[in-house]
């Protein structure tokens, strides 16, 4: 018919609908690969899945910047219903009913406060007692800690000034010996609780812990045994005894004083003349002592030879308790 195209042979129109496809995929496939860079390797359609600790910081930000938006929302709240009608409900704490007992004893509220902070002070007076008492302890004993191994030193390094045995070693035992015939007075001085506490002042302390405890048993069993009535309560509390004003400062500032005395010079190895400081420099000297004797006879030290650091302590500590060293 007249304006019809002529059929083409149907291996020609095959031939075309392939060379079409095949020029549709490599256009497909260069759109996806410029896809495919931008996302990354991503699957497209896909998220990129972050990794669960930024996750995790992200919700805790999102509940914070939530918890945030709540108070202000709730403190608006709170202000717009100042000057709400009689017979509403208050929030949080005052929905609790009032005790009568305090309605008409002010006293009370006051001891109770008192209680509570009293609670603080006696267990600053206890760091206290402790301290002051591990103080005094060492005191006690830098006088004799440290005599036998001063003793030891004068008859076998002749006085810290040789080393027969291994003279390398004779500059280290001079400079352990100058520390060690110091010791029973640096580590006395530096533990010495009384130069910061006089006696006078340690028993007003002891005073102060007293009234405190007394004032604190008082409030309970005021609590516990008085009668039910509020006449009979606020009497009992009224009858309490007063503590001193200035106890719980004085308690508060020996304790900080004596506890520093302790954690950062008597007890602290790096505290050059502390008790700890000796005893190290005691055990030190007590380990080289083996190398440089050189004596005879019953004199000789061979019994205090090392085979192991312990077992070295262990023969030293019985050959001068034996007082075979003295001569």
């Amino acid at each position: 018919k007249v304006g019809t195209k002529k059929r083409e042979p149907e291996g020609i129109i095959k031939k075309k609908n392939r060379k079409n496809r095949k020029k549709k995929n490599r256009k497909d496939k260069k759109k996806n690969k410029k896809q495919n860079k931008k996302k990354k390797g991503r699957k497209v359609g896909t998220k990129k899945r972050e990794p669960e600790g930024i996750i995790k910081k992200k919700n805790r930000k999102n509940r914070k910047k939530k918890n945030r938006k709540d108070k202000k929302k709730n403190k608006k709240q709170n202000k717009k219903k100042k000057g709400r009608k009689v017979g509403t409900k208050k929030r949080g704490r005052d929905r609790r009913p009032k005790n009568s007992k305090t309605k008409n004893c002010p006293e009370l509220n006051a001891a109770a406060k008192n209680a509570r902070r009293y609670i603080n002070t006696l267990k600053q007076y206890g760091i206290y007692k402790t301290r002051r008492g591990q103080l005094n302890r060492k005191r006690d004993q830098a006088k004799t800690a440290f005599e036998k191994t001063i003793q030891l030193a004068k008859n076998y390094t002749g006085n810290g000034t040789k080393c027969e045995n291994n003279s390398n070693k004779t500059s280290e035992i001079k400079s352990l010996y100058e520390t060690l015939k110091n010791c029973p007075t640096t580590a006395k001085d530096i533990c010495d609780a009384d130069k910061l506490v006089s006696s006078a002042v340690n028993e007003k302390l002891v005073a102060c812990n007293d009234s405190v405890t007394t004032y604190r048993n008082s409030f309970l069993k005021c609590l516990t045994e008085a009668d039910d009535t509020e006449t009979k309560l606020c009497e009992c509390i009224k009858s309490i005894p007063k503590v001193d004003d200035n106890c719980e400062a004085d308690i508060r500032k020996y304790q900080r004083s004596v506890a520093a005395q302790w954690n950062t010079k008597c007890s602290k190895k790096e505290s050059k003349g502390s008790f700890v400081y000796c005893r190290v420099e005691q055990r030190t000297f007590l380990e080289l002592l083996p190398g440089c004797t050189g004596c005879s006879g019953s004199q000789v030290v061979t019994t205090v030879s090392p085979t192991s650091a312990a077992s070295s302590r262990k023969r030293l500590r019985n050959f001068f308790k034996s007082g075979r060293f003295i001569h």
